[in-house]
């Protein structure tokens, strides 16, 4: 009897330590947790490109005007080698003349037509108006003011007056060019003050000496022919102490 006590006694000491270390499962069904769903594919968010602005043209202006083709100057026409000077005399050297116009403007009304060799004092400028330039100016000897332009492209209209030859104080010889210094010059048939008047000359007018000299009146007359319409004709070269015109080299 006490031999089967012991037995059981023994018996349950080595079931317990197995307890203990697991070795012996229990009867009843560890619940399993559920398999894990298979992951849902979440689309990323479509990412919004950023749009980085070009930056506008640079105005340093700061008057907002375009800076194509259009706001760009037309190019400068003038071919001397003397840019006009405001308060200096320049020439019409265009064959044909130019047009004094009552404004810097291909539309404005037509003052005057100046000829080859006309002078003028420019008084303001230049605009630019049309594709050109213009220069206010006043006609030397008649005083007419306006505006004339100042060349097209290849071909210019004005030079600046005296840079290019200068006047010279000699006595005229055949075949000299000689320009008027006074304001009026008359050019008379003949060498005499009581000839018959063909027209009063005015400053600038440039003339070639065809003869003389030739003492009448007591004055000295040469012959000499106009530049422009080729009028021939007599005229003083001084009256008293004023010399009325002077030979061009």
């Amino acid at each position: 009897m006490r031999f089967h006590v012991w037995l059981l006694l023994l018996m349950g000491l080595a079931v317990v330590p197995a307890l203990a270390c697991g070795t012996i499962s229990t009867q009843f069904p560890i619940e399993s947790a559920a398999p894990p769903s298979a992951p849902t594919n979440t689309p990323l968010p479509t990412s919004t490109p950023i749009v980085i602005p070009t930056p506008a043209p640079s105005d340093p202006s700061g008057l907002g005007g375009a800076t194509g083709p259009e706001a760009q100057e037309p190019e400068r026409t003038q071919r001397s080698q003397v840019p006009l000077v405001v308060g200096e005399r320049a020439r019409v050297i265009a064959r044909d003349g130019v047009r004094l116009r009552s404004e810097a403007s291909r539309e404005a009304a037509v003052v005057a037509e100046l000829p080859v060799s006309s002078l003028a004092l420019v008084v303001d400028g230049p605009f630019v108006a049309d594709g050109f330039f213009w220069w206010r100016v006043e006609v030397v000897g008649s005083g007419q003011t306006g505006f004339v332009a100042e060349g097209w492209q290849d071909a210019a209209y004005l030079e600046v007056a005296g840079h290019e030859q200068a006047l010279v104080d000699r006595a005229p010889r055949v075949g000299d060019t000689v320009e008027v210094v006074i304001r009026t010059l008359n050019l008379r048939q003949a060498p005499s003050v009581s000839a018959t008047l063909i027209t009063a000359l005015n400053l600038g007018t440039r003339m070639t000496v065809q003869e003389g000299p030739r003492a009448a009146d007591d004055y000295q007359w040469y012959e000499v022919r106009t530049e422009v319409g080729n009028l021939t004709g007599w005229a003083v070269v001084a009256a008293g102490n004023v010399t009325t015109y002077k030979v061009v080299e």
